[in-house]
């Protein structure tokens, strides 16, 4: 082999770097090129905040640089793709060990500060504790487990979507006040005492997780204290519900109930924001919009509903645990948790609570449609109808405000004739009202709030002449 002046081999240096490292090292390059192409791919692809153009530019940049310094390094000196492979290393390293820290053993913003007796245990936990009791308990199931989160029940070959949960069962809720909401539902699934069904009705309820009761006893929610002037008040609100459910509900329950009122509590939140969505997902709703005279007949087969979502319930818990892990795992893959906590520092607000009408363009379309059918269907059962418009934590908080959503929404309904009634008003007239959500944090509201609620509602109905006779 030739030499060179100084005596070294030719073709290597001092500083050459041995050829299997060399090689190692563009493999490895190779493969943070093709790793964050996909990384890019899957944040865009699991973008859960309205600033789509935000994230993309602040994640999905920080990869485009990295690739660009990557394919840089492969085109030059063997030394700069070791030192920058061994940043991309220690980079990633921190990154996924941060990422572990927020999934494994930093405590949510939401559980902080909160009291040693608050019951940490999940909805699983209390169900599997329950049985071991001898209790049989089920998770708390809702439409939305069936239209948004999962797919309708197949009985005697079509597709169904149950309106309820399993009758006569003790179901396991929410937690929000430090003790969780155990309940016993009626003969179709509902939040309601024995004994109402098959007899005249004065009021039915529809709506979502607020008209249920959530996170408080059933004693001291919305319909309980309607029974106190009007005994006959039924329920048919389920977690979740939107308003194309709420037409569902209305189309199957009221055209035999015959309710002398029909109270519609509306939550924007949830009202305008999943109508698309459920719309295009089922056809079952569909057929409830499309075709006025549509039934999927629930009332006729609460019995198969039963046995439909004891076995879809069977079947989630037997994977129960394996889902948990790859979900879990998918979210640490992608750094789930680590950029949720830098856009929520940023300010980016998730595109499910968005305030902006724009954002719900094809459901604020759809829902004078709905709204005009449920009056329909209301007036020619002998009743009237009431929207009562219930105000999220966050805009009496004033942390966000959903008002510009909400006024699209109200306006919409408002010009189908329909009167409503405005509770944000009045939780705004109260002292403090801050204090009609448990911890000033959570979601639902207080005993106090779902009274000062129906308290309003009752003032209303006296002073619209609408009082069910």
């Amino acid at each position: 082999m030739g030499r060179q002046g100084d005596g070294e081999p030719v073709g290597e240096t001092r500083d050459s770097i041995p050829r299997g490292i060399s090689l190692v090292v563009t493999t490895l390059l190779w493969l943070f090129l093709v790793v964050s192409a996909y990384a890019g791919y899957r944040i865009y692809g699991s973008i859960q905040f309205i600033g789509i153009s935000k994230q993309v530019i602040l994640f999905g940049g920080v990869l485009a640089v990295f690739d660009i310094l990557v394919i840089a390094a492969l085109l030059r000196s063997e030394a700069f793709r070791v030192n920058l492979a061994m940043v991309a290393v220690s980079v990633g390293v921190s990154l996924y060990a941060f990422e572990a820290y927020l999934d494994f053993f930093d405590v949510p913003d939401y559980m902080k500060g909160l009291p040693e007796s608050f019951d940490r245990r999940s909805v699983a936990d209390v169900v599997d504790d329950l049985r071991q009791k001898g209790v049989k308990a089920y998770p708390a199931t809702f439409p939305a487990n069936f239209t948004l989160t999962g797919d309708p029940v197949t009985i005697d070959g079509k597709q169904v979507i149950p309106l309820g949960s399993q009758s006569n069962a003790t179901l396991v809720y929410c937690n929000e006040s430090g003790e969780r909401l155990v309940y016993k539902t009626d003969r179709h699934g509902f939040n309601n005492p024995p004994g109402l069904w098959g007899k005249p009705v004065d009021i039915v309820m529809i709506g979502d997780s607020f008209t249920e009761g959530a996170c408080v006893p059933p004693a001291l929610n919305m319909a309980a204290h309607l029974r106190k002037e009007f005994p006959q008040t039924l329920n048919l609100g389920k977690g979740g519900n939107d308003s194309s459910i709420a037409l569902a509900t209305i189309q199957e329950f009221v055209p035999k109930l015959k309710p002398k009122l029909v109270l519609w509590f509306f939550f924007a939140p949830n009202d305008v924001e999943d109508i698309a969505l459920n719309l295009g997902r089922q056809p079952v709703l569909r057929q409830y919009l499309g075709d006025p005279d549509f039934r999927q007949g629930v009332q006729d087969m609460q019995d198969k509903i039963d046995r439909a979502i004891d076995d879809r319930i069977k079947q989630v818990e037997a994977t129960r645990d394996a889902d948990r892990f790859r979900e879990r795992f998918a979210n640490f893959r992608i750094l789930y948790s680590l950029r949720d906590m830098i856009a929520r520092a940023l300010g980016w607000r998730s595109k499910f609570n968005s305030s902006d009408p724009a954002d719900y363009r094809e459901s604020l379309e759809t829902l004078p449609k709905i709204a005009r059918r449920i009056k329909s269907i209301v007036e020619a059962s002998g009743g009237k109808l009431i929207v009562v418009d219930l105000p999220d934590n966050e805009t009496i908080m004033g942390t966000w405000d959903m008002t510009p959503l909400r006024r699209a929404a109200l306006q919409a309904i408002a010009g189908e004739g329909i009167p409503v009634l405005d509770m944000v008003a009045e939780f705004r007239k109260q002292p403090d009202p801050g204090a009609y959500f448990y911890y000033r944090r959570f979601s639902h509201y207080t005993p106090e709030g779902y009274r000062l609620v129906a308290e309003a509602v009752l003032n209303a109905i006296r002073e619209k002449g609408m009082r069910p006779q």
